[in-house]
């Protein structure tokens, strides 16, 4: 009966404060969850290996992107890198020396200078920020840094801002704002920010206003939550350029819905049943990114084997009628095609 009252009492721990407790998902799936994706897709489009939030967590690029399909996680993996970022707190599973450690997280984002703040753009106030944002960074938020461990003395909903305190010493460490990808433009200027996180795909003149914030910090960090409902937009091309104009490393994955061990598979099937195009399943389902036009690329694409360093493939030996053997002239042979596609056969 003792255990029995100590696993009641952990569990309520775990229900009322459920950050430390946090396991980030995997790209590991089986059974039941990846005979589903075989009811819905053809073999050819399922991924040997999928990502999950712990590749987002564990990522030392500058900017990260989570496509995530439907119920994937994506907003639960953007809430808790803003409370890392915004506490400097880590759930136990990141927290070295801690019974269920298991990952290191990369230190340089744990680096502190004064209080870190947050900025989490949803994609509309009313369903992205009030129905969504909101109610899942209340339920993560760990409870030691809220003032008096209350939410509603820590959040201004006026000013659409939670401040967090420090356990000890009550002062500020960090603050969390939430703005929607509606608002003017002129709105998301202001103080600098620490991280910015997306929940939804922003448009592109939101996405540069935001990187104005970064002007004093020490270092980039912009994190992209969203389901791809673009198709091939300016963040698909961002992603698999491997790196941003000033040459910030970019990783991007792509986590699937069956990944999310508390996906309800019930409500994800209804959801796909109204899908009207094969297409549209594969983001929904994969966080894929597809042509909405109908050309599909999807992961017929990979960074590490498709994008190489630019090399030189004219003559470098002064040859006109000879080339010297490693002269690229005569290493390469060079083709010229018109609308070439990764999905003819001439590729």
């Amino acid at each position: 009966q003792a255990l029995k009252d100590l696993d009641a009492v952990e569990a309520r721990v775990k229900s009322e404060n459920p950050f430390w407790y946090y396991q980030p998902v995997s790209g590991e799936i089986a059974g039941e969850r990846r005979a589903f994706l075989h009811e819905f897709l053809k073999d050819e489009d399922i991924p040997q290996k999928l990502d999950g939030a712990l590749d987002v967590h564990l990522s030392t690029a500058s900017i990260r992107g989570a496509s995530g399909g439907n119920q994937s996680s994506k907003t639960t993996t953007g809430c808790i890198e803003a409370y890392i970022k915004a506490t400097g707190a880590l759930p136990n599973v990141f927290t070295p020396g801690h019974k269920d450690f298991k990952y290191a997280y990369p230190p340089h984002r744990l680096v502190r200078n004064g209080p870190q703040h947050v900025r989490v753009i949803g994609e509309d106030y009313q369903n992205g920020v009030l129905r969504n944002l909101i109610p899942t960074y209340r339920k993560w938020a760990p409870r030691e840094f809220l003032i008096d461990g209350s939410w509603e003395k820590s959040y201004s909903a006026g000013e659409q801002i939670l401040r967090l305190t420090d356990p000890k010493t009550k002062q500020i460490v960090g603050t969390i704002e939430f703005m929607s990808n509606k608002q003017d433009l002129g709105t998301f200027q202001g103080p600098p920010r620490h991280m910015i996180i997306y929940d939804e795909e922003p448009e592109h003149d939101v996405y540069k206003e935001n990187l104005m914030r970064f002007t004093t910090a020490s270092t980039l960090d912009v994190l992209f939550c969203m389901t791809p409902t673009k198709g091939l937009s300016w963040t698909y091309d961002l992603f698999t350029r491997g790196t941003d104009d000033s040459g910030n490393n970019i990783d991007w994955f792509q986590i699937a819905s069956v990944c999310n061990p508390f996906a309800n598979l019930k409500v994800l099937r209804e959801i796909l049943k109204e899908m009207e195009t094969y297409e549209e399943l594969k983001m929904r389902l994969l966080g894929e990114f597809v042509s909405l036009s109908g050309l599909v690329y999807g992961k017929l694409f990979s960074q590490s084997i498709h994008v190489i360093e630019p090399f030189e493939t004219m003559c470098t030996c002064g040859g006109v009628k000879s080339h010297a053997d490693q002269c690229p002239y005569s290493l390469y042979m060079g083709f010229l095609g018109l609308d070439p596609h990764m999905v003819k056969d001439s590729c």
